[in-house]
């Protein structure tokens, strides 16, 4: 994806001439003018330098800047499969109210539900009745209380178990205009694979690193027992087994320290034998035992251990936001799709 013909060119620079940090696509410091943070890059940008008008403001989601959005920048620039996209919330249906909507409703209050009525109702004709005669069926409605099972449906109109699920009774119009729709069949792939595919493989390699990283652990406490490192204060090479969750000034310290231990770098995580049988191969003069290098303070790998593991837990956090956004936006395309739905079904009982 390029980027939009208003955008410039990706600058990393972060501060301007005189020092000052500055932000956005238009690298000036904070003015005091309106700014909408990335979820992408962590960077801040002007709505007026993104061309967004300024009372959208309540209504952003999850924001990501144009750089992002076309892999320059934030996930997708680390390898991640997908682009991100800026998601926004649904605005409130009154023309002038830039609200989002309350949940599971088109409107942000109740007060503006009853506004937008009346302005639908006094703009309704229907032909062969007249005003009063109108007035008067639509009351009908919203008093219709019969006990067959199509008055109650049609009387839960709006309530979020009658807009989100599935009707028991499915006909080919609900085929037509739900179950077949592509955007939605699009969106529950995706989700599907996601939830069976992508994150459990995340989330396994995650494992078999952390598994590795504990391995190594153990053999570098083995080879100072047997006086061949000097440990000092850690023995992990600047890692933590269990990095998700922990404090981020703590885990960046512990990253920042030099430690005297082999460097334990593998490509791709196998742990080869048992700790002792390692340990009993390894020699301060060799520089790799069963594949696995085994200098100390290696230069060409340096901080591998930290660097794949942020990697990995910026990915896996990545994939699960991704996927709440996924399931949002289902619900969403449901939800409009029922609608539609409903709509055409009183059209054809007319």
């Amino acid at each position: 994806m390029s980027l939009p013909s208003w955008c410039p060119p990706y600058s990393s620079r972060k501060t301007g001439v005189n020092g000052e940090d500055v932000y956005c696509i238009c690298k000036n410091p904070d003015n005091g003018d309106l700014m909408v943070g990335c979820d992408g890059c962590d960077d801040w940008f002007h709505f007026k330098c993104l061309k967004i008008p300024e009372t959208y403001r309540k209504l952003v989601y999850s924001f990501h800047c144009p750089y992002c959005e076309a892999g320059i920048t934030g996930p997708a620039s680390q390898g991640a499969n997908d682009l991100p996209k800026t998601i926004w919330k649904r605005k409130c249906r009154l023309d002038y109210c830039y609200n989002p909507c309350q949940s599971n409703s088109k409107y942000c209050s109740g007060e503006h539900g009853e506004e937008y009525m009346r302005t639908m109702l006094a703009k309704v004709e229907i032909p062969g009745l007249q005003h009063d005669a109108q007035l008067q069926l639509f009351k009908d409605m919203a008093n219709y209380h019969k006990n067959d099972s199509t008055a109650e449906q049609f009387q839960q109109i709006g309530n979020e178990e009658f807009i989100h699920d599935e009707p028991k009774d499915q006909d080919s119009l609900y085929a037509e205009i739900v179950r077949d729709d592509k955007r939605l069949m699009e969106l529950q792939d995706n989700v599907k694979e996601l939830g069976e595919k992508t994150i459990p493989a995340t989330k396994a390699g995650l494992d078999t690193l952390s598994k590795y990283l504990k391995w190594l652990e153990e053999i570098n406490v083995k080879l100072a027992l047997r006086g061949d490192l000097n440990l000092g204060e850690d023995a992990t090479n600047g890692t933590s087994t269990n990095a998700r969750g922990k404090n981020k000034k703590k885990f960046n310290k512990a990253k920042a320290k030099q430690r005297n231990c082999i460097c334990g770098y593998d490509p791709d995580f196998q742990i080869p034998c048992g700790v002792d049988e390692f340990v009993s191969e390894y020699s301060p003069d060799l520089p790799h035992v069963k594949g696995i290098c085994v200098k100390v303070r290696c230069s060409k790998h340096s901080s591998w251990a930290t660097m794949q593991l942020e990697e990995q837990e910026q990915q896996l956090s990545s994939l699960e936001s991704y996927q709440t956004r996924l399931e949002l936006l289902i619900r969403m395309r449901k939800e409009q799709l029922h609608i539609h739905y409903y709509e055409q079904l009183l059209r054809r009982k007319d």
